[in-house]
């Protein structure tokens, strides 16, 4: 968003993943409502703690998946359009329900008299 805007991202936040998404798209923080509430209704502090190191764990999973180091370098060079990653993944579908060739030929096999 640049210098003029600060961005907080509030809503649909639920995994690590989607904390680099929404700092890949330029927000300055995420806000995590609903997924602190359940580690709290869940088992108190401990329970928000818990949380928290989840999604720490998910978002330095993301990180090293895409490459990126620092989550301040984060940008939409990691992001995939929706559409081109659908066509790739049905075209490894595709592929992978093709009938494997056989590297030699296959010799039938010998009927039992």
């Amino acid at each position: 968003m640049g210098d003029d805007i600060t961005l907080f991202m509030d809503g649909g936040v639920r995994s690590g993943l989607d904390v680099l998404k929404a700092l890949a798209l330029g927000a300055k923080a995420c806000l995590l409502g609903r997924a602190w509430a359940y580690g709290v209704a869940a088992r108190g502090e401990a329970g928000v703690s818990h949380v928290l190191e989840i999604m720490k764990g998910e978002l330095a999973t993301a990180l090293a998946l895409t490459g990126c180091t620092d989550v301040r370098k984060a940008s939409r060079d990691l992001l995939v359009e929706t559409s081109a990653a659908l066509a790739d993944l049905a075209q490894v579908q595709a592929a992978k329900s093709r009938p494997a060739r056989p590297s030699r030929p296959v010799k039938p096999p010998i009927a039992a008299e």
